[in-house]
């Protein structure tokens, strides 16, 4: 059984004031402000609409660009302006065939996962932010793109080669763009490697498909509920697979995913 009062608990002591929003938003606080943490995310944002990584030096990233978005989407944001730029960064960044990529300059630095040129990023990256377009529904045009493109790129096996994390993300976004056969046929394959999962793939798969429509009932959700429930810490926490850290954002995560799946 899950311990919520543990976990918030440990938020409570643990989080900073973005974490503290984003608990207070999760637990339907009428009292939260939300005022630093959207302070922070504008004051971070570059002129061009995007923001950087920890890894580009400053440089405009569109991995780093996805994670706001979904920070965004995490405390309820939804029509600020700086939301609008990001978004319009994103479609800036959209080759002509709908992927997405890197700067090519950013090579050099760039970790294994967001690689400019190499294939599996540039699945990823087109997975992600087709995502967020999808799901803030700004540009169905540069969405659609993007969704074609991922499907022209589906191996005979009826999934995307490139690391798990973009296929639930392209899972998520077929769903809500009504390719559902695509969206199920990723989804099944999923369902087999939900045991090598860590906490925080756990909550991100679940939160991902859950908030572009997928039906909670579905085995997938249902199979990484169970599991992620056997993952948490007697301290209340759900551990991250990116160090200690990062455990405050699994656990949010976790709650959420307990919550929407309740």
């Amino acid at each position: 059984m899950v311990n919520l009062s543990a976990a918030i608990r440990f938020i409570s002591e643990h989080g900073n004031d973005l974490e503290q929003a984003r608990l207070g938003v999760l637990l339907q606080n009428e009292n939260v402000s939300l005022l630093e943490a959207v302070s922070v995310l504008r004051s971070e944002q570059r002129e061009d609409g995007s923001w950087a990584s920890f890894w580009s030096g400053g440089a405009s990233s569109v991995d780093a660009t996805c994670y706001r978005l979904a920070q965004c989407e995490q405390l309820g944001l939804n029509n600020e302006d700086f939301i609008q730029r990001a978004l319009t960064f994103l479609t800036t960044r959209q080759l002509e065939n709908g992927s997405f990529s890197e700067c090519r300059k950013l090579a050099p630095v760039a970790p294994p996962w967001v690689q400019p040129d190499d294939p599996s990023a540039i699945f990823y990256l087109t997975a992600n932010a087709g995502f967020w377009l999808q799901y803030f529904n700004k540009y169905p045009d540069n969405t659609k793109s993007a969704v074609e493109f991922l499907i022209s790129n589906i191996n005979i096996e009826g999934y995307l080669s490139t690391f798990l994390h973009a296929n639930w993300l392209a899972a998520g976004l077929f769903y809500s763009a009504n390719e559902v056969e695509h969206s199920t046929s990723i989804m099944n394959y999923l369902e087999s490697k939900l045991t090598d999962l860590s906490a925080s793939n756990l909550a991100w798969l679940i939160n991902a498909l859950v908030i572009m429509g997928v039906p909670k009932h579905m085995n997938l959700i249902v199979q990484g509920v169970d599991i992620l429930r056997d993952l948490q810490h007697e301290q209340g926490y759900w551990l991250s697979e990116d160090g200690d850290d990062y455990n405050v954002h699994t656990t949010l995560e976790s709650i959420r995913a307990f919550r929407i799946c309740s």
